[in-house]
């Protein structure tokens, strides 16, 4: 069955947060920040496609960040989504609920900056990803929909530059649930750092 075109403008997101520890002297770090989703964008209950969710969420993410003697560093992260419900989902007559979905990240960090012909930062990092939850209904089915990825990942991040970083990123998945398995994905990420002297 083909399916419509979506168009018009999607959910727009509020978010706030701030730091509960900065100790760079200890190199630990820990931040907090709730991104809250509002459901006013685009969204046509006799649409197969839209921008718009037609329901609140709310996804609250904490992050630990701990040095280790000089060249290694621990980064956990913590994410917790609550979702509202949809009331015209389905034949635009039914509700979609879904349970909280929860995932988990853990990076093992080393830096390589010494090993390099230059003093800009670079780093090695070995991590973990394990998504949880978020199993759909309709009207109180199960649709089948869910979350579920435990997936290991390898990066190199370098500053070219004092603010240009390049970073290439590889990931597997071990296991999933509800989605497509994906054996190999790759990363390439150039982003330039603003502000600061």
């Amino acid at each position: 069955v083909p399916l419509s075109n979506g168009s018009g403008v999607g959910d727009p997101i509020v978010s706030a947060g701030g730091w509960l520890i900065e100790n760079a002297e200890r190199k630990q770090f820990l931040s907090a920040a709730s991104y809250l989703t509002i459901p006013i964008g685009s969204y046509d209950k006799h649409q197969e496609l839209n921008l718009g969710n037609n329901r609140w969420q709310n996804d609250l993410q904490a992050n630990l960040t701990q040095g280790l003697l000089s060249k290694y560093t621990i980064d956990v992260s913590g994410d917790w989504v609550y979702y509202g419900d949809n009331k015209q989902a389905g034949t635009g007559n039914q509700k979609l609920s879904q349970s909280s979905s929860y995932a988990a990240y853990a990076w093992f960090s080393y830096e390589t900056t010494s090993l390099m012909r230059n003093k800009l930062p670079s780093f090695v990092s070995i991590g973990y990803l394990g998504d949880f939850g978020g199993a759909q209904k309709l009207d109180g089915v199960s649709n089948g929909a869910k979350t579920g990825e435990q997936q290991i990942r390898g990066s190199y991040t370098k500053f070219i530059t004092p603010r240009w970083q390049v970073l290439v990123s590889a990931s597997h998945d071990v296991a999933v649930s509800g989605q497509f398995k994906q054996d190999f994905g790759l990363t390439l990420r150039l982003a330039k750092v603003f502000g600061g002297k």
